[in-house]
């Protein structure tokens, strides 16, 4: 895909749902693509709405406020004892 908010773990997911819409036709057991699918299309508006946030960001203060606060939740994370490399 030639989107700038494509990613390859939607290219999973979308490799994914065509499997089970290919299952499910021969089968006609319809569940398991549905939830595939919904959760195909909730990845793909979480991917845009981030796009879209990035994009607002027009002005040097407002990108350095996200910063700073991206920056604070880092520190307060490593405050309370959360590993950031080993949280899997």
């Amino acid at each position: 895909r030639n989107c700038s908010w494509w990613s390859s773990r939607l290219s999973k997911l979308r490799k994914a749902v065509r499997k089970l819409f290919n299952k499910a036709k021969r089968t006609g057991l319809w569940d398991d693509y549905r939830c595939s699918l919904t959760a195909y299309n909730k990845e793909i508006r979480k991917q845009k709405s981030f796009k879209k946030l990035c994009e607002s960001v027009s002005s040097t203060p407002e990108a350095a406020r996200l910063w700073l606060e991206a920056r604070r939740t880092q520190y307060q994370q490593l405050k309370d004892g959360w590993d950031l490399y080993d949280h899997a």
